[in-house]
């Protein structure tokens, strides 16, 4: 399997295990699963890692560093995912 599959199957797990974590408590409060949103942090992550999340299901990505985003998205793709700033904008950024 090559490296890029291995990270594709590990993520794919890990993303699964927290929605059935999700599912359940979100059962537990009475509440839909579908009401809750899932943000992956991209930060620090690379184009071709992003890329996997997406195969496997992620579809809210979060960034919280304009520049990175900046490089990011056309690279991977703005409408593949909706993306999201996390965190404190820096006023020196707005």
């Amino acid at each position: 399997m090559t490296e890029t599959g291995a990270t594709e199957n590990s993520l794919h797990d890990r993303f699964h295990a927290i929605w059935r974590e999700i599912e359940d408590c979100a059962f537990r409060s009475n509440r839909s699963p579908s009401d809750i949103t899932l943000v992956a942090v991209t930060k620090t992550h690379p184009a071709e890692i992003i890329s996997a999340a997406i195969a496997v299901g992620m579809t809210d990505l979060g960034e919280n560093r304009v520049q990175e985003a900046e490089q990011k998205i056309p690279e991977v793709g703005r409408s593949v995912a909706r993306w999201h700033l996390i965190g404190h904008l820096q006023s020196n950024k707005v």
